[in-house]
């Protein structure tokens, strides 16, 4: 019997990404993403965060680098990964990671829907864009090059 390996993860970008690229040339991106969890707390439920390390490649790595950044909204399809490694003290460390497949930028998509489907990326947003200086392809409305309204999970 095969098993399932599948995680989805929405929620904000904990720190501005980290890019750095392989002596082949492929883009990897480590950032962490905040989501939460509700657990009950006397008579009511409280907010608990979950930190998730998150690596990305290629083409979707590159863009979370050039429009992400702390705060911003995001949505990621991946798989576990777990890391095993011994540091120079002689110490074993273990790391569980996700490692996206499919990136959903949710600020674009909010973006969108504010400004009655026309692309504008505002400083204010806290979303993708306010990182970078990219002027809009004309052709384009915007939208990013991965997902659209129909791919959004809920």
């Amino acid at each position: 019997m095969k098993g399932l390996n599948r995680v989805y993860i929405t929620g904000a970008i904990g720190q501005d990404p980290e890019m750095r690229t392989t002596s082949n040339g492929k883009s990897i991106l480590r950032v962490s993403v905040c989501s939460s969890h509700h657990v009950k707390d006397g008579d009511g439920w409280k907010e608990v965060p979950d930190w998730h390390k998150i690596t990305i490649f290629g083409k979707d790595a590159e863009y979370v680098n050039k429009y992400g950044m702390k705060g911003g909204k995001i949505s990621i399809e991946g798989h576990l990964s777990y890391g095993r490694w011994t540091d120079d003290k002689g110490i074993e460390h273990f790391e569980t990671n996700i490692v996206a497949e499919r990136i959903i930028d949710l600020a674009a998509k909010v973006v969108r829907e504010e400004t009655g489907g026309r692309s504008q990326q505002s400083e204010n947003r806290g979303g993708y864009g306010s990182r970078s200086s990219h002027t809009p392809d004309p052709n384009n409305d915007g939208a990013p090059p991965f997902g659209g309204d129909d791919d959004i999970p809920f």
